[in-house]
Formats: C-alpha cells, structure tokens, sequence
C-alpha cells in the first residue's frame, strides 16, 4: 500500500516536471514553424484580400477605414449612433422605469467615454503635428531640384 503511494508521488513529480520542461522549451524556441509554410501563408495578404490586426488575426478589408476621411466619418457616425441610443433610452427611462435608467446610464457612459477617446486622439494627433519639424530646411529641394537630380 505504501509502495503504490510513493509510485503515485512520483508519477506526479515526474509529471509536473515534463510539464514544466515542455512550456519552458516552447518559450526558448519560438521560431517551430516550417518558415516556407509561412512565408507563403502570409503572401495571401499582399493582395489586400485582408488586413492583419495586431494580434495576428485577419479582418475583412472593408471593416478597415481607407483614408483618413474614411476614419474621421466612422467615427461621426459612431458618436452620432451612440447619441441617438442615448435619447432613446432616456424616452424609455421616462417611460419604463428604472431598469431602462439603469441601461440610459450606461448609454451615457458608453457615448461619454468614447468622445472622450475621440478628443484624446485628435489631441494627441495634433500635439505629433506640432512636434514634427524639419531638421535642416535650407537643404529642402525644390521640385525642380529633384527633376534635375532624377533626369541626371
């Protein structure tokens, strides 16, 4: 009985220990993959038929705004639907309740915190504007100081 015991606290010990081992080796090795099947996975993206987000999963083009009017407009369009579903659940407060205050306040907040976004990145987009300059503006070429430089 004893025997079968320490067996079973060994099993055990030797189990954590390669379950250790094998997570400690995949993060020394990151690199596993077959690079040509990866290379060629990720051809597939040249054609635009998709764009990859920062966690490496694919989007649909169309979700992604071309231009920057193309952004500035979904934008408008977000807040401008975050105000409409704050007058609607205001009307349904008044007339529901309290459950429907309860979904107005988070309507509220919903619409407050992204306007609140939307300032800070035009803020933060125009403090970058302020801050870029040229470092030496008496070498700027002119247009016909870069056809002449082009046409030899």
């Amino acid at each position: 009985m004893s025997e079968s015991i320490v067996l079973l606290v060994l099993g055990a010990c030797w189990a954590g220990y390669l379950v250790w081992y094998l997570r400690g080796h995949r993060q020394a090795s990151p690199d596993r993959h077959d690079r040509t099947r990866t290379f060629a996975a990720g051809m597939g993206t040249l054609g635009g038929s998709s764009v990859r987000s920062i966690n490496g999963v694919a989007r649909p083009a169309a979700l992604v705004p071309r231009t920057v009017h193309d952004a500035a407009r979904r934008r408008r369009d977000v807040l401008i639907s975050l105000g409409a579903v704050c007058v609607f659940t205001l009307l349904a407060a008044i007339a529901l309740g309290p459950v429907a205050l309860l979904i107005h306040v988070f309507a509220d907040l919903a619409f407050a915190g992204y306007g609140y976004a939307v300032v800070q990145r035009r803020n933060e987009h125009a403090e970058r504007e302020m801050k870029v300059h040229m470092l030496y503006p008496e070498r700027r070429r002119t247009p016909a100081m870069a056809r002449r430089a082009v046409n030899g």
